[in-house]
């Protein structure tokens, strides 16, 4: 069920939100209020009949391997919970291995569903399920308890897979500064369940960040051109796992410079191929060491991709209506920060008519293919804006399917940011798409 409420009158300041309900948990969130802004906290309620599910390894699963989840019912109420029953979704295409309670019940394999013991309050209950995974793309768990006294409750967890043949890529330092040496790791891998025993062809293009300088590339098993950078070609030996003394996983080091101080975030991508195996491809990002202490009231973070044209200028306008209002003197300080794989800053002052200049001289182009680093960029922001402050942001693209997205929003609810999103796109319509060159 949904709700609506609404307290008028209030002065400015922030306010904890707290609700309560039997048999609910819910988590509480503070609102910011001042100028003539409302606050709009969404609260999500939790059951005290709580379950877990926790994987045998937060690492991504190797495809081909077992994987094993550890699931926690614990009774968080007031009063005993009785005819409680575990009912588990298995992620699509994966088979049951099994599935044991730990602590006493029954459990039914065809079903996938667990009768538990009564527990008291305090008291918890444990299942170990364990399933066989052989595809590649990540699993997606529902883990579901219900119980006589009290609402269900449900838990999603996500692993991610490293496929048959797989790149795997490690940066050091980071975060790293400018002017600093990086280095890369990229490591090509054909794991030990892999269907076919030898991939050959075996190819590995990696796109290098932005803003930095090659300074060495090397590998003991391939050539690597580099006429093309930022692009980098590696044709790779062939991999086997036939024997022990032949070559499953090659490791290729690369060393840049960063030279470009506006950058904020680097995005490095590698992708490997072969004749046996689909394309598998992973981003390794890299922070820029920036001080703490800095805090400002409102960052501009704005996709500038190939396709955004249209709202930098819808910026441009809404900026102008900003700076025609406000008394110079009482400008708040506003970092602008411009996306597209990569983040970088372009300016950071109370000077509106340099801020002005800044976003005017943004031109749309490149980006690569989307999706767009905008969850990366908004990470990057939220530690540096003031709490209760403000973030005004602008995409046409969708996120990588690994950003957390989650962790920003409660970074956002954590601090009071407001956050105003104007979002135009994404990437299921081709127009928003950026094509590389």
């Amino acid at each position: 069920a949904t709700g609506y409420w609404e307290i008028n009158s209030l002065q400015e300041g922030n306010y904890e939100i707290i609700a309560t309900k039997d048999g609910y948990t819910f988590p509480s969130q503070t609102c910011a209020l001042g100028n003539n802004e409302n606050c709009s906290p969404k609260i999500k309620p939790g059951s005290v009949l709580d379950i877990k599910v926790v994987p045998n390894n937060w690492k991504p699963a190797k495809q081909g391997e077992n994987v094993t989840y550890t699931i926690t019912v614990t009774n968080q109420g007031e009063e005993t919970a009785t005819a409680v029953v575990l009912t588990d979704t298995l992620p699509e295409s994966t088979t049951l291995v099994s599935i044991e309670a730990m602590e006493g019940g029954e459990c039914d394999a065809d079903t996938v569903t667990c009768t538990l013991p009564d527990l008291t309050p305090g008291a918890t209950a444990t299942v170990k399920l364990v399933i066989s995974n052989a595809q590649a793309k990540s699993l997606v768990n529902k883990a579901t308890v219900t119980a006589k006294e009290y609402p269900d409750d449900v838990q999603i967890t996500w692993t991610a897979v490293k496929p048959y043949l797989s790149v795997t890529l490690s940066d050091t330092p980071d975060p790293v500064s400018t002017g600093a040496t990086l280095h890369y790791t990229a490591d090509v891998d054909l794991n030990h369940n892999a269907p076919t025993t030898t991939a050959t062809g075996v190819q590995l293009v990696m796109h290098l960040p932005k803003g930095v300088e090659l300074k060495s590339l090397n590998t003991d098993y391939g050539i690597c051109d580099t006429s093309k950078l930022p692009t980098v070609i590696c044709e790779l030996t062939d991999l086997s796992i036939d024997s022990p003394e032949a070559i499953s996983h090659i490791t290729v080091h690369t060393q840049v410079l960063l030279n470009d101080p506006g950058l904020l975030l680097l995005t490095h991508e590698a992708t490997v191929k072969a004749n046996e195996y689909p394309t598998h491809t992973d981003r390794e990002r890299t922070k820029i060491a920036i001080p703490e202490g800095i805090k400002v009231d409102i960052a501009f973070v704005i996709d500038v991709t190939g396709s955004m044209q249209q709202e930098i200028n819808g910026v441009i306008k809404a900026l102008k209506a900003f700076i025609a209002e406000i008394e110079p003197s009482k400008a708040p300080l506003i970092a602008l920060i411009v996306f597209t794989d990569d983040v970088k800053i372009e300016a950071f002052t109370r000077d509106l008519d340099v801020l002005l200049g800044a976003v005017k001289k943004l031109k749309a182009e490149g980006g690569g293919t989307c999706p767009e680093a905008s969850v990366e960029a908004l990470l990057i922001a939220v530690p540096h804006t003031k709490e209760g402050g403000e973030i005004l942001f602008a995409t046409d693209a969708s996120p990588y399917a690994d950003a957390e997205v989650e962790k920003v929003m409660a970074l956002l609810r954590g601090k009071g940011i407001r956050f105003n999103a104007m979002i135009t796109g994404d990437c299921s319509n081709e127009s928003d798409w950026n094509q590389l060159p």
